[in-house]
């Protein structure tokens, strides 16, 4: 009977756990399901054309390279026609995440894009900042007082601004990396269209 009463209390455990790992994969489902709509959704709202700023030339920019620390200029970072310009803070965490996830992005971009990331804050804390989440010090400028940003027309860290031939063509707020992947898709699709009709 004790033999019995043994076996049936096992077999009770092996479902209950197999019921949890059946709850855990769903739950994991779940959370797959909220951030790809998530992601969609933000990918759609990630952009605006603000009038007040679309067409205006980039301002001088005030901020020192990261590399070396010598006065930054527009010359020694945006070398194609089209160019993303990342805002960050070192004081801002969603800016953290953007910033470790940002390699990928700058990789596949490269073709296309001029990748410059502006970092806000004081010497030290950017270079900590550069150091620790990875981002090329080659396309950083480190903006303490984040004056290149307030002089586009934006405030908002972590940020983005779509730059067409040195002026500002849409800017918009970013919480993912992956949000970038639209703006690259579509620049790679008009420059395949272009090619196409000339």
């Amino acid at each position: 009977m004790q033999t019995i009463f043994w076996i049936s209390f096992g077999l009770l455990w092996v479902i209950v756990v197999i019921q949890g790992f059946a709850l855990l994969e769903v739950l994991r489902q779940i959370g797959l399901i909220h951030k790809q709509r998530n992601t969609e959704q933000q990918q759609s709202n990630l952009f605006v054309r603000n009038p007040a700023l679309t067409g205006q030339p980039l301002p001088k920019v005030s901020g020192y390279r990261a590399i070396d620390l010598h006065p930054a200029d527009w010359d020694d970072f945006l070398r194609k026609d089209q160019g993303v310009l990342i805002l960050l803070s070192t004081t801002c965490i969603a800016c953290r995440t953007v910033a470790e996830k940002l390699h990928k992005f700058v990789e596949e971009a490269k073709d296309v894009f001029s990748v410059v990331v502006l970092v806000e804050g004081n010497f030290e804390d950017a270079q900590i900042f550069v150091a620790n989440t990875g981002v090329d010090p080659h396309l950083v400028i480190i903006d303490e007082r984040g004056t290149t940003a307030q002089a586009i027309g934006v405030d908002w860290k972590p940020g983005v601004v779509f730059v067409q031939n040195r002026q500002v063509d849409q800017v918009g707020i970013i919480n993912d990396v992956d949000q970038l992947d639209l703006l690259l898709e579509e620049a790679k699709r008009a420059e395949q269209e272009k090619q196409v009709a000339n």
